[in-house]
Formats: C-alpha cells, structure tokens, sequence
C-alpha cells in the first residue's frame, strides 16, 4: 500500500477522532426556553427531576447508561477489529477498504449515539448523571 493512501487514511481516523472529542464537549444542557426548573438546572419541559417519583425517568436513565456502554464496548472493539485486520492487510487493497469501512462505522455510530444523548439531555437534563 502506498504511503500517501496511509497518511490519507490515518488523517481520516484523525479527523473522525476529533470531531467526536468536539461533539463530546458540546453535550451539555441547553435550556433555551425553560419553563420550570429541576434542582437549580433550568429544563424546557418538566418531566420531574431524577431520582423523584417519577418511575418513567429512571427508566430512561437506566436504559441510557446501559445503552452508553454497550455502545462504547462496541466502538472499541471495532476499532480495534478494524485496526487489527488493517495491520495485517499486507497490501490487500480489499482488506485495507474493509478495515478503513469497518472504523469510519465505529465512529460515525459514537457521533451519531452522541448526538441522540445530546439531544435526550436537552429534554431531560441530567439524564447522564
């Protein structure tokens, strides 16, 4: 494999890396237009706070910290799958786009899993602890 697929490859994986440590930074609770609040935290709807007596929220809770790590034990492990099968492609042009499709899925899964909780926080803040 030539050494300028490589380097695109990797700046790829690079950039890919990034915009998720960006998106990671911007899930935060954005109470444009809060009608009430649950704590001290403004929300735009009140569906109660966590840990009250709201049954349907620790239910979502539950179900998102489940989900989180399932979703990164999956991540990881196919970027490490795609890593592994990269690494030992030996110049298989068909290994190397297997692995590079197998990695670019991994991370655009994380991004797309963290824009569902960025979203689900908007609702519920504090849903993520």
């Amino acid at each position: 494999m030539k050494l300028a697929t490589r380097l695109r490859a990797h700046k790829t994986i690079s950039a890919g890396v990034g915009m998720v440590g960006a998106a990671v930074l911007a899930v935060k609770p954005l109470a444009v237009y809060a009608a009430a609040t649950c704590g001290n935290v403004p929300v735009a709807i009140d569906p109660g706070c966590r840990g009250s007596d709201n049954p349907i929220i620790g239910y979502i809770a539950g179900i998102t910290t489940v989900l989180s790590v399932m979703v990164g034990v999956l991540v990881i492990s196919a970027i490490i799958a795609g890593g592994i099968m990269y690494s030992t492609a030996r110049g298989s042009q068909s290994q190397v786009q297997k692995a590079i499709e197998i990695i670019r899925n991994a991370v655009i899964g994380l991004i797309l899993y963290i824009f569902m909780g960025a979203i689900l926080q908007f609702f519920i803040p504090g849903i993520f602890g």
